[in-house]
C-alpha cells in the first residue's frame, strides 16, 4: 500500500521549481497541464518514487488563513515531513522554503532528532524538515 497525496495550491510552476531545488526533485511521467501552464498534476519524484504531487487550486484565501494561523502558533492539521540525509540539505531546504513563510518552530533539536523544524511555506503548506 502506497499513500498518495496531492498538495493543492496556487502557482503550481513557481511550486514545481521551488520543490525541485529544495527537496531535489523531478516532475515524473504523467504530468499535465492546464492551457494557462499551470499543472493539472504534477508528480514529483525523488530516485523515480512520487513523493507528492501538485495541482494548481482555484482559491487563494485558504493560503492567507493558514499563514495567520501559523504566525499565531496555532499547528496546521497536518505536517508533511521530509527526513533528509545531511544536516546541509536540510539547513539548504529551511532557506529556501522560509522565503515569504512563516516559521512555528525554528531550527533546532527535538528528542527524536538531530535537527529540525516546522514551517508553513508561501503556498500555505506545513512542512516538518529533519534530520534524524
Amino acid at each position: 500500500m502506497k499513500l498518495g497525496m496531492t498538495l493543492y495550491i496556487q502557482n503550481t510552476i513557481e511550486a514545481v521549481e521551488l520543490y525541485k531545488e529544495a527537496f531535489g526533485l523531478t516532475v515524473g511521467e504523467g504530468y499535465a497541464k492546464f492551457p494557462d501552464g499551470t499543472y493539472m498534476h504534477a508528480p514529483m519524484c525523488k530516485n523515480g518514487l512520487e513523493i507528492f504531487a501538485l495541482s494548481e487550486a482555484t482559491t487563494g484565501s485558504l493560503i492567507k488563513s493558514i499563514h495567520e494561523a501559523a504566525s499565531d502558533k496555532v499547528v496546521p492539521i497536518a505536517s508533511h515531513g521530509i527526513d533528509f540525509d545531511t544536516e546541509e540539505e536540510l539547513k539548504k531546504a529551511y532557506e529556501l522554503l522560509i522565503v515569504g513563510g512563516v516559521v512555528i518552530r525554528p531550527l533546532g533539536k527535538l528528542p527524536w532528532d538531530t535537527l529540525s523544524a516546522d514551517i508553513v511555506d508561501k503556498f500555505g503548506i506545513c512542512w516538518y524538515l529533519l534530520k534524524w
